[in-house]
């Protein structure tokens, strides 16, 4: 065993577990406090020796496997959770660590077949917003006489991303064509590929808007979660971060996306530990890589805080196209509102109009709109004795306890648009600003 620990309830309980050291149950209640510490190389040696154990064998594997996986060796985890499976092939828990094991592996269409089977047999470990992003294995393109490769089964394009119009025109011409037109953009020195950072205020699409921009390249889509690439051991999230970037190069295309990328790529004067230096150092090493190694590779970025991303990631060749993503228009508004709505009982209600009175709202702001009007529709309901519908009365008096979200970014970004945009990074934001009164 390595050093102690500082807690004294655990200091008591090895050596209680010294003098007894076969009394499984207390070495398994060791474990535990062990791993919730954050000791999981420790507390998988005490998993481990109780393993074989009638009465903690199972328990005993699992341990074993979410330590294997917090220390980065998914091979272990995997052998551990099959020890479970063999007997109990329907043990959603560890269905769910296989899943995860898979994923550290990259084998996404084995961890999301896993994923999908632990779910059905324990609805409460459904987490979708990090498992939707790992989709099937694309298959292969199918007429190679069209204008770009086959999109995904489960692609999402820009016919289901309501309004927005100049935004899906700048991204086809940086982004989409030069993937199904190469040749055209070669000729002028443009490659299919690169980097690009979404940002915007919160709440208004940038991951949808990302995934449809994979659809429309007929592009695999990975969305990288902050725990897929940070790990606790020096040099491991370094390791993770190339493993990412190396099997988007080999599934090619894909559309790498990055939520909350400031959060990988702060600016460095910014950090009060060196401990991120190096894989911002190992980022920025991937992204130069594309110019060389892959055309077929697109990094997307998307952040709330684009005045928090280190430099060195927007000049060209990184991340050196910069797209504001504003608030949803007034087509956009009411697809949203459609889509919040659905299986919703209503009456008269005049979805234009509500979008027109909720100009500057973002798509988690209409949802708490909706989520409003229905807390008072439920309110009546369980008054009345019968379901009662929404409607615009409803809306309005829902309307006016809130207030956009929206207004605090614009109010932050407003001293970046006038000192701090010599690049003309926030050009566009700019020109909305002016354009709704906001500066």
């Amino acid at each position: 065993m390595q050093d102690r620990p500082t807690d004294p309830s655990l200091k008591l309980l090895l050596d209680a577990l010294a003098l007894a050291p076969g009394n499984a149950p207390l070495r398994l209640h060791v474990a535990n406090l062990l791993e919730r510490a954050g000791q999981a190389k420790e507390a998988r040696e005490h998993f481990d020796g109780i393993v074989d154990d009638a009465g903690t064998r199972d328990d005993a594997a699992l341990g074993s496997a979410r330590c294997s996986l917090a220390l980065g060796d998914a091979d272990r985890a995997l052998q551990s959770v099959e020890r479970v499976l063999a007997a109990l092939p329907d043990h959603a828990m560890a269905l769910l660590l296989r899943a995860r094991a898979h994923e550290k592996r990259r084998d996404h269409r084995a961890a999301r077949a896993d994923y999908e089977r632990a779910v059905k047999l324990d609805a409460a470990l459904a987490d979708p917003a990090h498992w939707d992003a790992l989709l099937p294995a694309r298959e292969p393109a199918a007429d190679a006489g069209t204008d770009g490769p086959a999109p995904p089964a489960d692609a999402v394009a820009f016919k289901d991303v309501g309004g927005l119009e100049d935004v899906k025109e700048r991204i086809r011409m940086r982004i989409i064509l030069p993937f199904h037109k190469p040749e055209v953009f070669a000729a002028y020195g443009r490659k299919a590929g690169g980097g690009m950072l979404f940002y915007g205020p919160p709440g208004c699409g940038k991951t949808w808007l990302a995934r449809a921009t994979a659809g429309e390249c007929g592009a695999s889509f990975v969305n990288v979660g902050l725990h897929e690439v940070l790990d606790m051991w020096i040099g491991n999230s370094e390791r993770q971060l190339h493993a990412i970037f190396e099997d988007a190069r080999r599934r090619a295309p894909t559309v790498l996306f990055f939520d909350e990328i400031d959060a990988l790529g702060m600016q460095r004067a910014k950090l009060v530990t060196g401990a991120m230096r190096g894989v911002i150092t190992q980022f920025l090493a991937e992204l130069d890589g594309f110019a060389s190694r892959n055309e077929r590779v697109l990094v997307i970025g998307a952040t709330n805080t684009p005045w928090d991303v280190d430099a060195a990631f927007r000049r060209p060749g990184r991340f050196g196209q910069v797209l504001f993503v504003p608030p949803p228009d007034k087509p956009a508004r009411a697809q949203i509102l459609g889509l919040k709505l659905a299986d919703k009982p209503a009456a008269g209600l005049d979805l234009g109009r509500i979008a027109d009175q909720t100009e500057g709202w973002s798509g988690a702001d209409l949802e708490a709109l909706v989520e409003g009007a229905a807390e008072l529709a439920i309110t009546r309901s369980l008054a009345s004795g019968v379901v009662e519908p929404l409607t615009m009365a409803l809306f309005e008096r829902a309307r006016v306890r809130l207030r956009p979200t929206t207004r605090e970014w614009f109010s932050t970004i407003r001293n970046h648009v006038q000192f701090a945009n010599e690049s003309g990074q926030y050009d566009e934001a700019a020109d909305y600003m002016r354009r709704h009164g906001l500066m």
